[in-house]
């Protein structure tokens, strides 16, 4: 039955989220985007920068000339301008505050007498109006003021440029217009404007005027040439809203990206379609909203005087809605959409809702829908070509009519109590989670429905698998119902309160919860996993639905998601406790207990647009190191990476801060930071927040690349930020080197000292040594001298036995004088080569008296010796033993006349060599007999002697004998001279 039609519907301010509300309460004068994306506003307590992660003020604290900023612009120069109530100029830029205390660019924009009206960025170019005649032209490295010809007459209050290039300068009630690159107007008409902001409408500047717009261009003709559209008056001059809901005199306007007018005036905020004939949309009423922009993600932003900033979301505009009890209708509990993209709204009584051509049409539905409970329309949805409607009692399934309606009279219903879900398996068979049970419904062949308890248990949700049957889900948990038999399945749920099944693919299933969020799971392997486990927002899950393109929807206590699992993007669209929602053919709806909602699916999208990441600050130890960016490279795959020079820190360096951000307006937790820290990472570090912490890092040298990513954003241009943390002056290599130079240096001196101390050792030992072997020669000779003297006495003793008086005289004569000579030597350590000679003669004609045979004895002297017999000297007494040797033991018992040579040469400078030889009988060295058991002591001791006298190590013999029985003996030593 009809209660209702009309434009009820119209209601476009109907809405369940607010606008995000920034800076509450604050008197905001003026805002401007920058090239990265900041938003700047100029407020009652300085100039403060939103980056979408926080807000950083600039006061007088920081060196603000004053607080209260009533204009900002910002040029492609990278320079946000800030013009303060005192009639001072400043700029930022990189993060530093420029003021015309320590800038001389601004020395002369500052006028303590005059108040700015406007500021306008052109590129790389500002233009800056004050009060009266004042209006000064910055460039990058320069600085101009604007001439008019009647100053007197002139107060700018807007400045714009024109489609064809020159500098519009709008007056109380005149229009100027200003050549490209000159300082002095070329034009001018008269034209009156009231306070406001610039409005660029399709390329051409509007400037307020009361309650509508006035073209800041001279040329009609010229405006005429913009597309007209249907509340411009004719001939494009002015500009007027003629819907009535518009309240208050025009101050700001922009056209958004899919040319819709937000408008801000004395009195709200209004969003104006491009398309005849559909409703204003009204937001802020009563405020005064005296800046409005669009952001280049596509928000909108609207600053007011004195109730802050709000943020309205890209397409937020464009939602259609109602409220429930406002419309006729008690609080909503379901929806759905048609094919024909009509809306069917069930609520908690008989009444429902058909929105269709912007129009909402109520009716009653049938007596038979309704229960001893009541009526609620708790469900609805398709079965093949047919709706079905499940009510407190009963569910219908019927067709719907081309109009929209609803045909209950070719339908069919069953009782069936309190359905929440349905799955269609087949054309003529569905299955419902009720609260009765698992209800199998099949249709027969009239018509007509008929249907099964197969489980009576309290269901929430259904879902269908052809290998594993029915997955109902429950208050406890989710079940498998096969072969009549229920069985509780993944123990993790088994306390968790089921809301929504959803087959997704072949064998996956999405359970949604309320209290545990969102699972997936493999119906085949029973693989369980949760999803989105971090986001407390997902925790409440009212509703699942899965649209054509294979997003998922999800409505939650917090609001709307939608969530591309190609892309693994998750959207929020709207923000409340969402009851119920639907999604075909590129429309959304859904509601709330009193709220409905209807928009694009496209709508959220926004303009496509670039991340940009802020200029760098980096903080050592908390004293903050200037970066300057050097170059711009291109990778091969079209991404660029921002290089700055690299800077040096000492070593101590304990805290290393850097932060950056990129402005970032659209769903929170979207954009993630990368960073890679070189050497220290291998791989890339991913973050929510754009604050990089390294902590005691050691001497090297660094490379910190960090990038931005962000759902439907391209990708920011990467920054590459090198840095050295410098060695201790102990680890630097000229320090190493001047050390190791310094060490060699002490070593060598250590070695030297060392060497010298051996040395003195060595000395001091050779000294020794030499004592010893004088002293042990002079035993020696002294233990010689007694067995030279016992075998002399014995041969007198012999002659004189023999009565042979004469010969034992001459033997004791020339025996006294050989003693003389021996007593004058033994006090001697050496005696000279002539003296050892005279000795060897007179023993030899001693031993010839007391010897039988002949005897030859021969003494050859090298020629280089000839006349150095005085001047070389040797130990006295020491070839005498091998002389007499010679003669006692080897020509005194031969029969043979004996012969004895001694030769004496010099070998090299410093040796002396001795050869004696004789014909004797010599001696077999093998042959041991009593006679040369017993040696001679005397060759014991000579032997000894030259041993001793031998310097440094023995390197050779000191002394060799060569003998060979009956042929003679030959003795050879060297002496050292």
């Amino acid at each position: 039955m009809l209660l209702l039609s009309g434009d009820v519907f119209r209601d476009a301010n109907a809405q369940i989220s607010r606008p995000q509300n920034l800076l509450a309460g604050t008197i905001v004068y003026d805002m401007v985007q920058d090239a990265e994306g900041n938003l700047w506003f100029g407020t009652e307590n300085g100039l403060i920068r939103y980056d979408g992660h926080g807000l950083r003020r600039y006061s007088t604290a920081e060196g603000l000339p004053g607080n209260s900023v009533l204009y900002v612009g910002a040029d492609a120069a990278g320079r946000v301008w800030a013009l303060d109530f005192t009639g001072n100029t400043s700029f930022v830029r990189q993060g530093v505050l420029h003021t015309p205390a320590d800038t001389p660019l601004l020395e002369d924009a500052a006028s303590s007498n005059l108040v700015q009206t406007s500021v306008f960025t052109d590129a790389d170019t500002t233009w800056i109006a004050w009060e009266q005649h004042r209006v000064m032209r910055f460039t990058p490295d320069q600085a101009d003021n604007f001439s008019f010809l009647n100053p007197e007459l002139v107060s700018v209050r807007h400045i714009a440029r024109d489609r064809r290039g020159n500098i519009m300068l709008a007056s109380v009630d005149s229009l100027y217009q200003v050549s490209p690159g000159s300082l002095y107007p070329t034009a001018a008409i008269r034209k009156s404007f009231t306070p406001g902001r610039v409005f660029n409408y399709r390329g051409v500047p509007f400037a307020p005027f009361g309650t509508a717009w006035q073209r800041m261009e001279f040329s009609a003709d010229a405006a005429a040439e913009s597309a007209a559209a249907p509340w411009m008056t004719a001939g494009a001059e002015t500009i007027k809203f003629p819907q009535p809901e518009i309240r208050g005199r025009m101050f700001t306007a922009i056209e958004t990206y899919d040319e819709f007018i937000a408008l801000g005036t004395t009195d709200g905020l209004y969003f104006i379609s491009p398309e005849p004939g559909l409703p204003v949309k009204t937001a802020l009423e009563g405020m005064f909203v005296n800046r409005v922009l669009q952001d280049f993600e596509g928000n909108i932003w609207a600053s007011t005087l004195g109730s802050g900033v709000f943020k309205f979301p890209a397409g937020f505009w464009q939602t259609a809605g109602f409220e429930a009890s406002k419309a006729g209708l008690s609080s909503l509990r379901s929806l759905l959409i048609l094919p024909d993209g009509s809306v069917i709204y069930g609520s908690a009584s008989e009444v429902y809702g058909l929105h269709r051509n912007n129009e909402l049409t109520l009716s009653l539905l049938p007596e038979y829908m309704s229960s001893r409970f009541g009526l609620q329309l708790l469900l609805m949805d398709y079965w093949g070509d047919d709706i079905v409607l499940a009510s407190s009692n009963r569910l219908f399934s019927g067709p719907v009519r081309s109009d929209g309606t609803i045909d209950f009279e070719a339908g069919y219903f069953v009782t069936v109590g309190g359905a929440k879900q349905i799955v269609p398996v087949s054309e003529n068979r569905i299955y419902a989670a009720a609260t009765e049970g698992i209800i199998q419904i099949d249709r027969l062949p009239d018509g007509g429905l008929t249907h099964q308890n197969l489980y009576n248990r309290r269901f929430t949700a259904l879902a269908y698998h052809p290998r594993s049957g029915l997955i109902a889900g429950s208050a406890q948990g989710v079940w498998q119902f096969r072969d009549n038999l229920l069985t509780p399945v993944f123990q993790v749920l088994e306390n968790a309160q089921i809301t929504d099944l959803k087959r997704w693919g072949q064998d996956e299933l999405l359970i949604s919860t309320n209290g545990f969020g969102l699972w997936q799971a493999c119906l085949l392997s029973g693989e369980l996993f949760r999803l989105f486990e971090d986001d407390l927002r997902l925790l409440n899950i009212r509703e699942l639905k899965i649209d054509e393109t294979g997003n998922w929807w999800l409505a939650t206590s917090t609001g709307l998601f939608s969530y591309n699992p190609a892309a693994e993007q998750l959207i929020s669209w709207d923000t409340g406790n969402i009851r119920r929602i639907d999604v075909k053919n590129g429309l959304l709806a859904y509601i709330t207990s009193d709220v409905a909602v209807e928009r694009s699916v496209a709508q959220a999208n926004g303009p496509e647009f670039r991340l940009n990441l802020n200029h760098p600050r980096l903080i050592a130890d908390q004293v903050q190191v200037a970066l300057k960016a050097s170059s711009l490279l291109s990778g091969a795959d079209g991404s660029e990476t921002r290089t700055y020079s690299a800077v040096s820190l000492p070593h101590h360096t304990r805290l290393l801060q850097l932060d950056t951000s990129a402005p970032f307006f659209r769903e929170e937790g979207q954009l993630k930071y990368f960073f890679r820290l070189e050497p220290a990472d291998t791989g890339w570090q991913e973050t929510r927040q754009p604050d990089f912490t390294f902590r005691v890092l050691r001497p090297g040298s660094y490379r910190l690349h960090i990038r931005a990513e962000a759902p439907g954003a391209q990708a920011a241009t990467a920054l590459l930020i090198p840095f050295v943390i410098e060695a201790p002056f102990w680890k630097k290599s000229w320090f190493l080197v001047l050390t190791f130079l310094l060490s060699l240096g002490l070593l060598v001196a250590l070695v030297q000292l060392q060497l010298r101390a051996v040395k003195r050792r060595e000395q001091a030992k050779l000294l020794q040594y030499v004592k010893t072997v004088e002293l042990e020669q002079q035993a020696l000779t002294a233990m010689m001298n007694p067995h030279f003297v016992f075998n002399v006495l014995n041969s007198v003793r012999q002659f004189m036995a023999a009565k042979e008086d004469g010969k034992a005289d001459e033997y004791l004569l020339l025996f006294a004088r050989l003693i003389r000579l021996q007593l004058e030597a033994t006090f001697r350590k050496k005696i000279s080569l002539r003296q050892e000679l005279e000795l060897l003669e007179m023993y030899v004609r001693l031993e010839k008296l007391r010897i039988q045979n002949p005897l030859e004895f021969h003494v050859y002297l090298s020629e280089e010796l000839q006349e150095e017999l005085d001047e070389i000297e040797i130990p006295s007494m020491l070839i005498q033993p091998f002389l007499e040797n010679a003669l006692l033991h080897g020509i005194q018992p031969s029969a043979k006349p004996g012969i004895v040579s001694l030769t004496v040469a010099l070998e090299g400078q410093n040796r002396l060599v001795v050869k004696l030889e004789d014909n004797g009988i010599g001696f077999d060295k093998n042959h041991k007999t009593k006679q040369n058991r017993h040696e001679s002591l005397a060759l014991k001791l000579i032997t000894q002697r030259l041993e001793l006298m031998q310097p440094g190590p023995k390197t050779e013999t000191a002394l060799l004998i060569e003998s060979n029985p009956g042929e003679g003996t030959v003795v050879r030593f060297v002496l050292p001279v």
